[in-house]
């Protein structure tokens, strides 16, 4: 156990290289399409999903209603 640690304590210390990477603040390419596709999609969902609802509603309305 000791011989494990004195020889981890004796390893050389492993610097990084100085890479010189700047990073993309932008993003990936075509993320602003990306973005305005999905804005798109989720918009499209919420109308349908908000006509589903009204839906919903006329027909169970119309369920509830009795017949003369």
């Amino acid at each position: 156990m000791f011989d494990l640690l004195a020889n981890v304590m004796s390893a050389p210390l492993l610097v990084p290289m100085d890479i010189n990477i700047d990073p993309n603040t932008n993003g990936l390419p075509g993320i602003n399409q990306l973005r305005t596709i999905v804005r798109a999609v989720m918009t499209i969902g919420l109308i349908l999903s908000v006509l589903a609802l009204i839906v919903s509603a006329c027909s169970s309305i119309r369920r509830s209603t009795p017949t003369p």
